[in-house]
């Protein structure tokens, strides 16, 4: 080989080594080529974690290894190309969750709340019957379960055919107005009457509105009975009501026969933490129970002027926010340090704060599912439409809802960044249902029993 050649042969491995060398440090880099737009590109990563954890993955139909465990709870789907993904999880007797994403150069797309619900006939995953308790349960339990709800020691107060029955005694009222973890319900009759229950101590029942009248003559000089709008639990214990009449908002301790009027005039109020907010013609206020003190926080919106009546109120569970239901069924929202309400929707058939009170959920009329994200100050509407919602209740961990629909049960996702989203119906028939975050168990009823499934 003359020294032309060798010469050559130098240069051709130099160059060759030198391109190698580039690629596999821009590959260390997280960098690939894209021959077919003949350009260097950053990659991007996908990040799962799914409940439960163990389950598989698929990316545009590859399995992917889960590489979750106790240290890492998720998994990382890395040197990913700019572009569309199809990522699939999934889990024998769970139904199978699926999404397309979207990769962006030096970023990772976090899902981190993927949950797979069961599904409702498996042997293993799926709903259990719970009540009636026993095939030898009397069959006055055949009657349609009208709704039901969760109570002391996990129990269940049965609405059946105009009556309460808990543990098989029937109770005073035909509907629950409110329980308490400590075994307290309040009940309400088809007469405007309110009772309280006291279901560890026999069943003992104090009729609430003679109680009420009684102590407003000889406590505070006010004669005659008042009729009772609706009322709870006070944030100072369950033997302490809140209780909201034509004319005044009180609070009672049954206990002592203790009265006292929060203030007068009031359409709706609510209570977060250990403060009890509530709304008058001239605004919202506060009111502190423990140091007996009144505050001003917003100005009603100029659309209630003039309104009397009851209105739908709720407080985030942090009591930095406050969601108000208004003429037209408009939403309106407000901030502890904002300036007055705003209204953010129209013809809004349910609305709740979820549990990290980051978000406002809203259920319209027409079906539209809306987010409003009270960090960004933005209303986000997602798809799909549902026929005739009905009820919604926030998932645990606040980025699942909870959907009644046209008799269907429903988990919704919320994802304003990657639609559409993830809507999977849990049971169909369904009466009434509820759900205890605390041992996320999902409670449901089709007619005459009720079922549980572990999400």
């Amino acid at each position: 080989m003359n020294q032309l050649a060798r010469k050559i042969l130098f240069w051709v491995f130099s160059a060759a080594f030198g391109f190698v060398s580039l690629a596999l440090i821009l590959y260390a880099n997280g960098y690939r080529i894209d021959f077919k737009n003949l350009s260097v590109e950053k990659t991007g990563g996908i990040y799962i974690i799914s409940q439960p954890r163990n389950a598989e993955i698929t990316l545009d139909n590859l399995a992917v290894s889960n590489n979750s465990n106790l240290i890492s709870p998720g998994t990382l789907i890395g040197n990913l190309t700019k572009g569309r993904y199809l990522v699939s999880v999934s889990k024998p007797g769970y139904q199978s969750w699926q999404k397309n994403i979207l990769v962006e150069p030096s970023l990772v797309a976090v899902y981190d709340q993927v949950v797979l619900v069961p599904s409702l006939n498996d042997p293993k995953t799926g709903a259990e019957e719970i009540y009636p308790a026993s095939p030898t349960s009397t069959r006055s339990t055949s009657l349609p379960i009208e709704d039901f709800d969760l109570v002391e020691g996990n129990q269940f107060l049965i609405q059946r055919n105009g009556n309460l029955i808990y543990s098989g005694t029937f109770l005073r009222g035909n509907r629950l107005i409110a329980s308490s973890p400590s075994g307290f319900l309040i009940t309400g009759g088809p007469s405007g009457e309110y009772y309280l229950i006291d279901l560890t101590l026999n069943y003992k029942t104090v009729s609430i509105g003679p109680l009420l009248t009684r102590l407003k003559e000889t406590e505070l000089s006010l004669p005659g009975p008042a009729k009772i709008l609706t009322l709870s639990f006070s944030p100072l214990g369950d033997e302490n009501l809140l209780i909201q009449t034509t004319g005044a908002l009180y609070e009672l301790d049954v206990i002592r026969g203790d009265l006292k009027i929060i203030d007068r005039g009031v359409l709706a109020y609510a209570s977060s933490a250990n403060k009890i907010y509530y709304l008058d013609k001239d605004g919202l206020h506060s009111y502190d129970p423990i140091i007996q003190s009144n505050a001003d926080v917003l100005p009603l919106p100029p659309a209630f002027a003039g309104r009397t009546g009851q209105f739908e109120f709720q407080v985030s569970p942090s009591g930095n926010y406050f969601a108000l239901l208004g003429p037209n069924h408009d939403l309106y929202l407000g901030a502890e340090d904002g300036q007055s309400f705003q209204k953010i929707s129209s013809r809004v058939n349910d609305f709740s704060f979820s549990y990290d009170s980051k978000f406002l959920a809203a259920i319209t009329e027409n079906g539209l599912a809306e987010i409003y994200d009270l960090n960004l100050d933005k209303l986000f509407s997602l798809n799909p439409h549902l026929e005739n919602p009905t009820q919604i209740t926030w998932y645990k961990d606040s980025a699942h809802l909870f959907v009644m629909s046209g008799g269907n049960l429903y988990l919704m996702e919320i994802d304003s960044k990657n639609p559409p989203l993830n809507v999977t119906k849990i049971a169909d028939g369904v009466k009434a249902f509820r759900y205890d975050s605390a041992d996320d168990f999902l409670y449901f009823t089709p007619g005459s029993e009720i079922w549980r499934l572990i999400i």
